[in-house]
């Protein structure tokens, strides 16, 4: 199992959709599917509400898009 899970591998763990973790977070589809991709970056709120759905610590989901630094 790896240290640390993208937001697709944590969903796709928790045997989630795109669609029903959209519906879980409040968000649309098309916004969840940005968050994913790392196109748009996910809220506070929203990503601890993502860590609960999918029962992942959430210091082991990635939030941001790889190469990006911490600021």
């Amino acid at each position: 199992m790896p240290d640390n899970f993208t937001l697709r591998q944590a969903r796709n763990l928790a045997g989630i959709t795109q669609a029903e973790m959209a519906k879980k977070l409040g968000v649309s589809r098309a916004m969840y599917r940005s968050y994913e991709q790392y196109l748009t970056l996910m809220r506070v709120d929203k990503a601890n509400k993502f860590s609960q759905v999918t029962n992942i610590p959430i210091q082991r989901i990635i939030f941001l898009p790889q190469g990006s630094r911490n600021v």
